[in-house]
C-alpha cells in the first residue's frame, strides 16, 4: 500500500515506522527543516526490547511535493488543526479520489 504521512513528529513517525516494518510504502511529510534533515540522515529510528531499529523512508517538506508524485492510497495527517487546510492545499498532487484520508489532528 501506498502510503503517506503527514506531520512526521513523534506520532507520524511512530506510525510512519510501524507501517513501513509492515511492508508498506511509507512516505513522511513534515514542514520542519530539522526533522527533515534529521530523518533523510539518520531515518526513522525505534526502540524495541532495548535494541535500536532504524527504517529508512523518504521526507519531504510539504512544498516538494508535485505532479511527478504517485497518488497515494492512503494519506494519514498528523497536523495541528488549524494547519490542516494548507497540508491538504499542499498535498493535493498526491491525492486521487480513491485516496483515504485519515486525519488525526491536535488542537
Amino acid at each position: 500500500m501506498r502510503i503517506a504521512i503527514a506531520g512526521a513528529g513523534a506520532m507520524g513517525s511512530k506510525f510512519g515506522w510501524h507501517l513501513k516494518r509492515a511492508n508498506n510504502n511509507v512516505t513522511l511529510i513534515d514542514s520542519w527543516d530539522k526533522n527533515i534533515a534529521a530523518v533523510r540522515k539518520n531515518g526513522v529510528i525505534a526502540k524495541v526490547k532495548d535494541q535500536e531499529i532504524t527504517e529508512k523512508m523518504p521526507i519531504y517538506n510539504p512544498e516538494e511535493i508535485d505532479e511527478q508524485r504517485e497518488n497515494v492510497d492512503l494519506l494519514i495527517v498528523f497536523t495541528k488543526s488549524m494547519q490542516l487546510e494548507g497540508m491538504l492545499n499542499n498535498l493535493k498532487p498526491i491525492i486521487s479520489k480513491n485516496t483515504y484520508v485519515l486525519c488525526l489532528l491536535m488542537a
